[in-house]
Parts: C-alpha cells; structure tokens; sequence
C-alpha cells in the first residue's frame, strides 16, 4: 500500500501520476504540442520525487497553475491494454485557483471543458478516473470558495457604488422615521460583524459607534454618521472581507468559527440574504426620491469603465 500522506516513502512500482484538474468548476484539459487529442495533467515521477511532488511539478508544467488545492484520490494499476501497461500510478485531484502563464514545455494549451471532449489521449484510463460519468471529479465541489470570492467581490462593488449613488439631500432624509443613513450603517455592521464570525471575543466597534446606533428598532435623536465616517468603515470592511475570503478554503467552509454555533458557509450565506435584502430598500429610496436607478451588477456582467456612482441609462 503506498502512505497515505504520498509524502513519506517513494515506492518504486508507482511510476505515474494522474492529476483531475478543475478551473471555476470546469475540467482543465492540456494538449501536447505533438498530439492532437487532450488529457489530464500527468507524468512519470522523477527519481528521488515523492508521487505529490511529482504531481505539484507536472501540474504546474502541463496548465501553468500557480495556487490551487490538490490532494491524493486513489492508486490505480494499469495493465495490459491500458495506455500505461504494467505501471502503477497515483491519480490526484486538484482545484486549481490561479493560471500563470504556460511554463516553456511540451504543452501546447490548456483548455477548459464542461465534460469530458471525445479524443483523449488515455481513454480507457481517464473517464475511469472522472467516475465513468463525463464531467464529474471527486471534489469538484472544492471551487465553493472561488464562487463566493466571485460573488463577494460583486456585492461589494455594488455596496460602494450604492453609497455614493445616495445625494447629500438624501443622506439624512427619514423613511419610517429612520434616516437614511441608518439603513445604510445598519447593512453595513451586520456585514462586518455577522460574515466572518458574530462570537470573535476580539471585535471592536468602530470608534463612532453608540449602543442602538445599527438597530433599526431605535429611532436616532441626536447621534448620526457623516457620509465620510461610512464611507471609511464601508472600505475597512472591505479590506477585512477580502483577506478573509483570500486565504478561506472549502474544508473550513464546513467548519465553525470560534465560539459560534453556525458554520462559516451558513454565516456567509446568511449575509449574503441580509445584505442584498437592506441594499434593496436602499435602491427602492432612492429610484423612489431621485428617479435614477444605481446599477447593479448581473451574475457575468461587466463592471462600468466609468467612474462611481453609475446609474441605468
């Protein structure tokens, strides 16, 4: 049996590894530049190399993946018949998160496919590896956090972009008796607090915070925050969220944050739920009193080239 971490012992009849890649949950193919059919990242194990080094350098070699998740599926025997005859192998899955640039190699392109093409260069060995079913890797699941990266970055852009679309004659303008600027901070605290982790023993309120000053049950009196207090904190929560999201994969997504009773994927859902809810009265205001619509961006549309705010039409 070969060890299980595929990092201790180089045993000497696996020859080969196998790497199933995905790309923003498509397969990555390669195509060899004296070949005309594709394949998966694979190739001999060098002398001295462990089967996951191996399967780190033919990774990089063969799609030019630079940050990505990889991981040890099984090992195989090909015999006669197979393209590999007589050779064993260890098959990887990886989930790649960043291309560079081909490294100079045998590799003519990379290409993404929805399933797996017809012309592959070990068929008997690859639609074995992917399930038997075209377009299905163990793990594909394993692009989660690249979607919410994605989506992230989106609502975030609206977020900002939300913020100055809202005139200055507007700003402290009540609606159900709450200014408009309390619906604003009031989406704006729960993203930054309820997000990453509602129970973190060392959150700080921002410094102009006042103990109802987010609950839309309490009508303000005197306290208030300026466009520019909110406009810092919006870009502080911002740089937090990208961090976090960043370094975040989709095993801790199942996972729960110190002190909290819910996983970092129902809390990240949940705040997508709530922000998008509050951001929407906020736009219904402000189509209500000024009769421009702020854009919004669509699950593949493009961000504006044009500078904040922008409106439909």
């Amino acid at each position: 049996m070969i060890c299980k971490t595929f990092e201790l012992d180089h045993l000497k009849h696996y020859k080969y590894v196998v790497i199933l890649s995905t790309y923003h949950g498509s397969i990555l193919l390669s195509r060899h530049r004296e070949r005309m059919t594709w394949e998966t990242q694979g190739g001999h194990i060098e002398p001295g190399e462990t089967p996951l080094e191996a399967a780190k350098r033919e990774l990089y070699e063969e799609s030019g993946a630079v940050k990505y998740e990889i991981e040890p599926l099984c090992d195989y025997w090909a015999g006669d018949g197979d393209t590999f005859q007589g050779a064993g192998g260890v098959v990887f899955t990886a989930v790649i998160h960043e291309l560079g640039g081909l490294p100079e190699s045998e590799i003519a392109e990379v290409r993404e496919f929805a399933s797996l093409p017809e012309q592959l260069t070990y068929p008997a060995i690859t639609p074995a590896l992917f399930g038997r079913k075209a377009g299905t890797v163990k793990n594909a699941a394993a692009v989660l956090c690249e979607d919410i990266r994605y989506l992230t970055g989106r609502a975030l852009w609206e977020t900002e972009n939300l913020i100055k679309c809202i005139p200055d004659e507007l700003w402290d303008r009540r609606y159900d008796g709450l200014p408009m600027w309390k619906y604003l901070y009031h989406t704006l605290y729960s993203m930054d607090r309820w997000y990453i982790n509602p129970c973190d023993a060392n959150y700080r309120n921002p410094e102009f915070h006042t103990e109802y000053m987010a609950d839309l049950n309490v009508i303000p009196t005197e306290e208030q925050v300026s466009r520019e207090q909110a406009e810092a904190y919006f870009y502080r929560i911002r740089d937090k969220l990208e961090t976090y999201i960043r370094l975040l994969t989709d095993e801790e997504l199942g996972k729960k944050p110190d002190g909290c009773s819910m996983t970092r994927f129902r809390l990240i859902l949940g705040q997508f739920r709530h922000w998008h809810r509050h951001m929407g009265l906020i736009y219904g205001f402000l189509v209500e009193d000024t009769g421009k619509w702020p854009y919004v961006l669509n699950m593949d549309a493009a961000y504006p080239e044009g500078p904040m705010p922008n409106y439909y039409g």
